[in-house]
């Protein structure tokens, strides 16, 4: 880590249970700083990861979006 590169890591949760939603500590969120992701499941990200399969920088911003399209 540096002040250089901004850095996205992506959690794994090992046997998680499945109802539990995965989000952003509510004491993060400001108008100043916005959420930027949305909340999902376990088998949310599953299935995503199943189904597209990436180990790249854009991983994180195209779950997102999966999430979002597939909730509408």
């Amino acid at each position: 880590m540096n002040n250089q590169i901004v850095r996205k890591s992506l959690a794994f949760f090992l046997c998680p249970n499945k109802d539990k939603v995965v989000s952003a500590p509510k004491e993060l969120i400001t108008v100043e700083n916005p959420k930027k992701y949305p909340d999902f499941t376990w088998p949310n990200l599953l299935e995503f990861t199943q189904l597209h399969y990436r180990s790249d920088p854009e991983t994180l911003d195209a779950f997102a979006n999966w999430v979002l399209e597939k909730n509408k």
